[in-house]
């Protein structure tokens, strides 16, 4: 990790009280490999690697996590995936970096139990819960003297991100008289369904000197960035009923 003070334009919007910078591993530093693997309660697996390595100028590091379990509770089991790789040059005077981050998770919980139903707390309140979230992101960054005293150095990057959530509900007018067909409403349940699709990518440079005015050391830097983005939500329900031990049983399709 490292502490940048002052306003860096790479690094962004108004960054005036300075920047953390947090660099991950590469295979020059870290060459080799390893794993992990570990299991518990509740039939827990888990495995996490690394491998890095150089060759003259370029160097590669890559990990990988991968979890399971069935959760504490009935219904609650969830499974993460992660990956990051990362491809490296260096020499005298440039420094560049490629980078991957990948992640498909999918995470399942229960609601809170009315107390009349603390007996069995590992009980599910109404089910399914499930929130699976996915991303893609890469970045790219790089560094160059064009002499001994100016440096350019700039970034970019591009992220894919989508979450989506399935939640069951009661459905708190049920058995009460649709409005639009005079009748009473025969679905216990709904099915709620939601989607966030979000896409952002920006890209930075900056140019810093370095020189002596009237025998004094100064530092100047002029620099420029972007950051764009564009979000996509959506939200549909389903119509549904309930089975002996409340999981949603769907009778009809989704809607907007």
């Amino acid at each position: 990790m490292q502490l940048i003070p002052g306003s860096v334009s790479a690094f962004g919007l108004n960054p005036l009280g300075g920047a953390l910078a947090i660099y991950t591993k590469s295979g020059a530093q870290y060459p080799g490999a390893s794993i992990e693997l570990s299991g518990g309660s509740f039939r827990r697996k888990d495995a996490l690697f690394e491998y890095g390595g150089k060759s003259d100028r370029v160097d590669f590091y890559a990990t990988g996590h991968f979890e399971d379990d069935a959760g504490w509770a009935d219904h609650n089991p969830s499974r993460v995936k992660q990956f990051f790789g990362k491809v490296g040059y260096q020499d005298e005077v440039t420094d560049f970096d490629v980078s991957t981050t990948l992640a498909d998770n999918t995470l399942q919980g229960t609601q809170t139990l009315p107390l009349s139903m603390l007996g069995n707390p590992k009980q599910a309140y109404t089910y399914p819960d499930i929130n699976q979230n996915r991303l893609t992101f890469v970045t790219a960054k790089g560094s160059r003297f064009l002499n001994d005293s100016l440096l350019l150095g700039g970034n970019a990057y591009y992220r894919l991100y989508r979450t989506s959530n399935i939640s069951s509900n009661v459905n708190n007018d049920y058995g009460q008289i649709d409005q639009d067909t005079g009748l009473p409403q025969t679905n216990e349940a709904t099915n709620d369904l939601s989607t966030i699709n979000q896409t952002s990518y920006g890209l930075g440079a900056q140019l810093t000197a370095n020189g002596k005015v009237a025998g004094m050391a100064h530092q100047i830097a002029v620099g420029a960035s972007g950051d764009f983005g564009r979000t996509y939500f959506t939200q549909q329900s389903q119509p549904a009923n309930f089975n002996a031990d409340r999981g949603t049983v769907a009778t009809g399709d989704f809607a907007t």
